[in-house]
């Protein structure tokens, strides 16, 4: 029998041209390094801070940029009344391995895991640096701001990308307003070249509500450290013309990610071309019990559809799918 009829053949072709349209490679003399930001996509390990645990005293965040990651995600409990907040999945006191022979590392020896790396090794794009927030009810304003402060301490030699830095380029290069939103989505965003020029890490905050980064921005605005990735409730939520649900139209000026959580394709197309066409940053996980960004179907349709930074959970395989997804690649637009 012939299992290779004219119908699976045509499928089979269609699917490999729905994943090629938003997955290319660079353009002849043109780098992943020239693209500009918003035109690549990451892998991104999950819980990049247990990484190896057990297996080496090197704290973990190091190694996996020894391996050639660019993005991480880090789950931070809020400590009260400190600055130096949990490092975990679970809660305080369960382990993590930023610290080199402990169990026991805290944001600040994660932090320095990645500052000290950054000042032995070069660097062609910066790190994205993605905190996800926890226990949200035990976050106020005061617990954040103090938050802020200390990550513009610690990552000061590193070099922070901070919102008005970026607000600062679009107006140099675009002269349009001092709506960031609005200017992102006109002019596109820096490549890793002229965003190396503002800082070698950018921050982007996860979870909690719309109406608890709208508090943030109004009590920092020009101030914040990171870039606020509230959960997206809609497609509009992207558009650059109106405001995020849940927030006013000035706070929603300085927000230009979003964190998608995968219910359905027909939701996650929708979301995510909405990013694309408004040069968002989108950051995804999944949701649904029979999706899994460690199978390849699963990540290639992810992909298709314009996922940029993707959560993986599982690096016992081959973390490229034998060459089929690297680390890093670019999305056309």
């Amino acid at each position: 029998m012939n299992h290779f009829s004219a119908p699976h053949v045509l499928k089979a072709l269609l699917t490999a041209l729905s994943v090629s349209t938003l997955i290319a490679s660079p353009a002849q003399g043109e780098t992943l390094n020239t693209l500009p930001f918003d035109q690549v996509y990451h892998m991104m390990p999950h819980n990049s801070y247990e990484y190896r645990l057990g297996e080496n005293s090197s704290p973990g965040l190091g190694l996996l940029l020894d391996k050639g990651y660019r993005s991480l995600e880090i789950d931070l409990f809020n400590r009260p009344g400190s600055n130096n907040d949990f490092v975990s999945h679970e809660g305080p006191g369960s382990r993590n391995s930023c610290k080199a022979n402990s169990q026991n590392g805290s944001l600040n020896d994660c932090l320095q895991n990645i500052a000290q790396w950054l000042s032995e090794n070069p660097i062609q794009e910066p790190i994205s640096l993605f905190l996800d927030l926890k226990d949200m009810p035990s976050w106020n304003v005061e617990e954040f701001v103090s938050l802020e402060k200390n990550l513009k301490e610690q990552l000061a030699e590193a070099g922070l990308i901070q919102p008005q830095d970026l607000l600062n380029w679009t107006r140099q290069h675009t002269q349009q307003s001092f709506n960031l939103r609005h200017n992102i989505a006109n002019s596109g965003w820096p490549n890793s070249q002229d965003m190396l020029k503002l800082g070698q890490i950018i921050v982007f905050y996860t979870a909690g509500s719309p109406e608890f980064y709208q508090s943030i921005i109004e009590s920092q605005t020009s101030e914040l450290a990171g870039f606020p990735c509230p959960n997206v409730k809609r497609a509009a939520d992207f558009s650059a013309k109106g405001k995020f649900t849940g927030m006013n139209t000035d706070s929603s000026h300085w927000v230009v990610c979003g964190n998608v959580q995968w219910e359905n394709d027909a939701q996650a197309r929708a979301f995510l071309k909405a990013a694309r066409d408004n040069h968002q940053i989108n950051h995804i996980w999944e949701v649904e019990a029979e999706l899994d960004f460690d199978r390849l179907t699963d990540l290639q349709k992810a992909l298709s559809y314009g996922a940029q930074f993707i959560n993986r959970n599982d690096f016992s395989q081959p973390e490229d799918f034998n060459g089929k997804v690297k680390k890093r690649g670019k999305l056309n637009r």
